[in-house]
């Protein structure tokens, strides 16, 4: 029986810690599902936009990983339509997204399925962080 997996990120300017955290998801299961960030959610998450556009971020990851699903975003942040529309076994997250995994085991009752929060550990420290490299 497949298990998949659901990641959820920005990925603007995909950079080797996105890359070693879409390959560790690979690991956990399968189908991966990449949902990723709407330009207004990431305003609302972090104060900016992103640099690509929703479309040149979604193209770039089905490039990089063709054996996953990319998905855009929900419109709003905490609907978790996209949970609800693939029913993942596990969801992986970034070792930084602890504000996405309170949400989640806050949301857990709630979405009906049961599912595992698994946190893949970091690649190389802060070293790679996103807002770091998109200064």
């Amino acid at each position: 029986m497949p298990r998949t997996v659901f990641i959820f990120g920005v990925f603007d300017g995909v950079h080797d810690g996105h890359r070693f955290f879409i390959t560790e998801a690979q690991k956990l299961g399968e189908p991966v599902i990449i949902s990723v960030t709407r330009d207004e959610v990431s305003f609302d998450l972090k104060g900016r936009k992103p640099k690509h556009s929703l479309q040149e971020r979604i193209h770039t990851l089905e490039e990089l990983f063709p054996k996953t699903t990319v998905i855009p975003g929900d419109a709003t942040t905490g609907s978790w339509e996209g949970l609800r529309n693939h029913y993942p076994a596990i969801i992986a997250l970034g070792y930084d997204q602890t504000d996405l995994k309170d949400a989640l085991e806050t949301a857990h009752e709630t979405l009906g399925f049961p599912f595992q929060l698994v946190t893949i550990p970091d690649h190389r420290g802060d070293e790679l962080h996103s807002r770091l490299l998109n200064k």
